[in-house]
């Protein structure tokens, strides 16, 4: 498994194949929050439900750290990423996620609220 097989399935809003990639003790981190292994699935799906058209600008690096810098749209304007995924082995057991410019924080944030399953 490798950072540009993440970048292929991220372009590709393959979730379950993300989803598949990711350890047992996988820590999500986010401009809003932190997330732990059970709510892994959650955060996927919201997020693929959330951003259109997203693209893979960048791959840099391979195991144990790689980073990918993407963008897509939220309602019409550009959302710029980049994403830290750190490697144990054959999965990512850690991924930080910068959103840019600060502008997109509070739409992105309220989209994801939407898209999150309710309890």
């Amino acid at each position: 498994m490798s950072a540009h097989e993440y970048a292929r399935a991220l372009a590709a809003n393959d979730t379950e194949r993300l989803l598949a990639m990711l350890g047992t003790d996988i820590v999500f981190r986010s401009p809003f929050s932190t997330w732990e292994a059970e709510a892994i699935g959650q955060v996927y799906r919201a997020r693929t439900a959330v951003f259109e058209r997203l693209a893979v600008d960048t791959v840099l690096g391979e195991a144990p750290r790689a980073a990918l810098l993407w963008h897509a749209q939220l309602d019409g304007t550009t959302v710029e990423a980049s994403e830290i995924l750190t490697f144990d082995g054959n999965t990512i057991e850690r991924v930080d996620v910068f959103l840019r410019p600060a502008e997109v924080l509070d739409p992105v944030f309220r989209a994801m609220s939407r898209a999150w399953p309710p309890r």
